[in-house]
């Protein structure tokens, strides 16, 4: 199962609340369920001509196992007191497009006056809180506001590969170079300005395109920004010579 159809099997399930969702005012109601699991049998069926329900329901505990076992690691990680470049970073390459799940703090025991719901889905019962707070704290923005992105050695070593085509083996999430440099540029910013609301614009329009363009894209615009940032540089030394001749 390639990242790209996987990539778009999660966005399909974020965008069925009525699955993951408890205060979705459809959680419970099965008709609406159903409607949304089919949706997502139809699209399984495009790499398993033979899928049911059943696997769906497998394949979305699959990935909620994996990403409850990641953020154990995180929360173990924080609760040891490691600094905010030193806690344990997610390896799962579909982490960040779970984002929509952290805080999901579901307890059912506090719903007992509510039918439970037995189509298998393995929700949380742990409060997500301290995850979602480092998440936010790391990328900048909220994790749902932001498309995934490669760190910039990887990114270098894909678009330079032959086999471009190729599934990549590493994480994806917001990288912290990526992250750093985009702080140095505005650090002089305090509020929201038309830079931001570019940024956003770009992250929507990553998203619409194939997971190759779009590293691709990500690649064009950092290595243009690297340029024009060595340009500025460069443009300061001679004025600071040109000030120190005089």
């Amino acid at each position: 199962m390639s990242r790209e159809f996987l990539t778009e099997f999660i966005q399909m399930y974020e965008n069925e609340p009525c699955l993951w969702q408890v205060s979705s005012k459809h959680y419970h109601d099965r008709n609406k369920k159903e409607v949304s699991y089919a949706k997502l049998l139809t699209k399984l069926k495009e790499v398993n001509a033979k899928a049911t329900k059943d696997d769906v329901i497998k394949k979305i505990n699959n990935m909620r196992s994996a990403l409850r076992k990641e953020k154990k690691k995180i929360k173990e990680s924080l609760k040891s007191g490691a600094s905010a470049d030193t806690v344990y970073k997610p390896k799962l390459w579909y982490f960040s497009l779970l984002g929509f799940l952290c805080d999901q703090d579901i307890n059912r025991t506090s719903q007992s006056n509510v039918d439970t719901d037995d189509d298998g889905i393995d929700e949380e019962n742990t409060s997500e809180t301290d995850i979602k707070s480092w998440v936010e704290t790391k990328s900048g923005k909220n994790i749902e506001e932001r498309p995934p992105l490669l760190p910039s050695a990887q990114l270098k070593a894909e678009h330079s590969s032959p086999s471009m085509k190729k599934e990549s083996k590493g994480p994806i999430y917001a990288p912290n170079d990526f992250q750093c440099f985009h702080t140095s540029i505005n650090s002089t910013v305090k509020d929201d300005d038309s830079f931001d609301a570019f940024g956003i614009s770009v992250a929507k329009q990553l998203r619409k395109l194939s997971e190759e363009r779009a590293l691709l894209a990500q690649s064009a615009i950092q290595n243009l920004l690297t340029e024009y940032g060595i340009q500025d540089l460069r443009e300061k030394k001679r004025s600071r010579r040109y000030c120190d001749s005089d």
